[in-house]
């Protein structure tokens, strides 16, 4: 499980930062003009949801008529990335501003604009700057402040200042009178991107638990990430909870695949197999590592059959690549289906690209089998001849057995006789002598008698 899949990427952030910098916010221009006042909001992208603030009202000094066109006019410049113009605009104001001609609530707007012109144009560390006089000044509105702590937190996170981001974000939590799910998980990544991954699941726990309790949209990201957290603290179930939930909300690929790798852990072969089977009939498994992957698992559920019919379409498909262990894992399901005919078409293929003798005893066996003795004796002897060959008492006792059918009755002694010099306790081999130089008996009694 990789983390690329469990946090948004810093791509992502600067897509969301630039978006909430264009949306309506909370906020509101407070405009004064000889005849009327009136509201006007824009700017940064309000975070929580509205509720009652009880925090102290603070008392906003006005932004006359004349400030707000400046305002105005600078924004709609930027918004079409005439930056210099708007540039222009801004610095007109900050002149007026050092000559003690604009307010403070004047000041930070233009502080504002000039972190909106920055971030459109990627200058995040000219952006905080801004942001951070925003904060200087006096009496600015609490959703202003609180959208300025916000956007600091995500423009350190951008810029990978983790622990600068964490302590606004922070600070941002401690004021706002409605934290909202979103910003916990936000804490949680920076966390996560610091390493401090006990820091991390307590944050996305609670935005997770959050939003379910005020019955609010979970990302799927959200989960993504809070699984991964769980299987750090190896808490499987929990881990498996959300990326079954998950899959209920999106059966892509990607989770199905995380999901299976869990309940394999778990040792959940049935619920893996479903998962993986669900996949295949979609015709959502397009890689070997996929389809192997099913059949071992109907293979380990003695359901050989269906391993052997997935293996050999994965061939005639070209997806599973013909290697020795690959033919050799189909050959064993048809094997242990019961299909031994098919057995041996893919075990010859495997035997030939073997250099010991593992794959050859199990030809000589099925072989055996099939009462196919010359064939049997043959892979015997070839896996005898390879190296690293671990039983080579079986492939004596295979051949042993195969000459014996064929009334071979010296070579078979021959055979078991080997087996008695690799392990003079084999019980196995002195039952078969004791029986076979009895059969040599009655078949020699029985050729004098037909010869007399």
């Amino acid at each position: 499980m990789t983390m690329k899949k469990h946090v948004t990427s810093l791509f992502k952030i600067k897509v969301l930062l630039a978006v909430g910098l264009l949306m309506v916010s909370g906020f509101q221009l407070q405009l004064s003009t000889p005849k009327q006042s009136w509201n006007v909001s824009w700017g940064v992208q309000a975070i929580n949801h509205p509720v009652k603030d009880k925090r102290k009202k603070r008392k906003t000094p006005l932004i006359s008529s004349k400030i707000f066109k400046k305002i105005e006019a600078a924004q709609n410049f930027l918004q079409e990335e005439n930056f210099q113009e708007g540039i222009e605009i801004l610095n007109g104001l900050k002149a007026r501003a050092q000559a003690g001609k604009l307010n403070s609530y004047e000041v930070a707007q233009m502080w504002n604009m000039f972190a909106f012109a920055y971030f459109n144009q990627e200058k995040y560390s000219d952006a905080i700057t801004a942001y951070e006089q925003v904060l200087k000044q006096k009496s600015i509105p609490w959703v202003m402040e609180d959208g300025t702590l916000y956007s600091l937190a995500q423009l350190h996170f951008v810029n990978q200042n983790l622990t600068t981001a964490a302590s606004y974000i922070d600070r941002w939590l401690k004021s706002v009178p409605n934290p909202s799910p979103q910003a916990f998980v936000f804490k949680g990544q920076i966390h996560y991107q610091n390493k401090e991954m006990s820091l991390a699941f307590d944050s996305v726990k609670k935005g997770v638990s959050l939003a379910d309790k005020k019955q609010l949209s979970v990302k799927e990201s959200w989960l993504q990430l809070l699984s991964f957290l769980y299987y750090e603290r190896k808490d499987i179930d929990n881990s498996i909870q959300m990326l079954e939930r998950l899959v209920s909300m999106n059966p892509k690929k990607s989770y199905i695949s995380q999901l299976s790798g869990m309940y394999m852990l778990k040792g959940r072969n049935k619920e893996q197999i479903s998962l993986y089977r669900g996949l295949y009939e979609q015709g959502n498994l397009t890689e070997e590592k996929e389809l192997i992957t099913l059949a071992s698992l109907y293979i380990n559920e003695s359901i050989p059959v269906k391993a052997g019919v997935i293996l050999e379409k994965g061939f005639e498909d070209k997806i599973i690549k013909p290697t020795k262990k690959n033919l050799e894992l189909l050959g064993n399901a048809w094997y242990q289906a019961h299909e031994l005919n098919k057995s041996i078409i893919w075990l010859e293929k495997a035997a030939k690209l073997s250099e010991n003798g593992k794959i050859h005893l199990r030809l000589a066996t099925t072989h055996l089998d099939l009462e196919q003795f010359d064939d049997s004796v043959r892979s015997a002897k070839q896996a005898l001849k390879l190296s690293g060959l671990s039983k080579e008492v079986s492939a004596h006792i295979v051949m042993g057995s195969a000459y014996f059918y064929q009334k071979k009755f010296d070579d078979s002694l021959v055979s078991f006789g080997k087996v008695l010099e690799l392990d003079k306790e084999s019980k196995v081999a002195k039952q078969w002598i004791k029986y076979i130089t009895a059969e040599k008996k009655k078949q020699e009694h029985f050729d004098l008698f037909m010869k007399s």
